[in-house]
Order: structure tokens, then C-alpha cells, then sequence
């Protein structure tokens, strides 16, 4: 089964991204909001997720990112920071990619096309006898 959701991780979603969201879902995604890494974590759609894409301020962002991966979410992320911030700050966080303010949704959906190409080539090849060995 395809993967449909992303997760934005935002403070006002609806603000700052109102002129992108009809964009994500009319591709047919399902797009969900957050404000936080806990927020995230309660909907029942955390662990089948896509893709994630926070737009937070860094340290905040950071912070959501670990607590999502030490509750074993391990969707891709993609943080949407200010310029300054990206220059000024080296991330340990395992981010697929840092998009600068204001964000381009045409490099927004690349990512999104390059995510769910790979789930699909993924899926495909875990269907093949013998590729991903099942443990015992």
C-alpha cells in the first residue's frame, strides 16, 4: 500500500502556508498539522507517514526531529528554516534536506516526488523472494 500522508510541524499552518497546501493536496497527499513532536506522535497516522516537514524554529525543530526518532518514527524529514539560521548553524539531526524561508514549492514537491518514488522502489523490491530476508 502507498504511503499518502505528510505531517506538517508547524506553529500556524495555516498562515504561513496557505498559498502551498492546495498545492500538496491536490497531488492527492493526505496533509495533517501538528504543533508539536507529541501532537505528532497522537495521531494515528505518525508511523505511516511519507514524509515529514517541519517549519519551526531551528532549535525547536531539532528537538521535535529527536523525539520522533526516539519514538521510532523514521519517515524523512525536510526542515524549513530562515536563511541565518541555516548558515549559522551546523544540524546533527538526519534531515533528507534544509529548505530555506520562504520555501519554493517547486523544490517542496521534488522532495515529495523523490520520497515517494523511493517507497514505491522499496515496496517493490521487498516483494521480491529472497531481497529483504525476514528474520527468524
Amino acid at each position: 500500500m502507498m504511503r499518502n500522508s505528510l505531517c506538517l510541524l508547524a506553529d500556524n499552518a495555516t498562515a504561513s502556508w496557505g498559498h502551498i497546501l492546495p498545492a500538496l493536496t491536490g497531488c492527492g497527499l493526505d496533509l495533517w498539522t501538528a504543533k508539536s513532536a507529541e501532537a505528532c506522535l497522537s495521531d494515528r497516522r505518525s508511523n505511516e507517514m511519507l514524509c515529514l516537514i517541519v517549519d519551526l524554529p531551528f532549535e525547536r525543530a531539532e528537538t521535535c526531529l529527536e523525539i520522533l526518532r526516539s519514538s521510532k518514527v523514521r519517515s524523512p524529514a525536510i526542515l524549513i528554516a530562515d536563511p541565518e539560521e541555516v548558515r549559522l548553524r551546523r544540524s546533527n539531526a538526519d534531515w533528507i534536506d534544509i529548505l530555506e524561508r520562504p520555501v519554493s514549492i517547486r523544490l517542496l514537491l521534488e522532495w515529495v516526488e523523490c520520497v515517494c518514488t523511493a517507497h514505491i522502489a522499496l515496496q517493490r523490491a521487498r516483494s521480491l523472494p529472497g531481497l529483504f530476508p525476514r528474520a527468524a
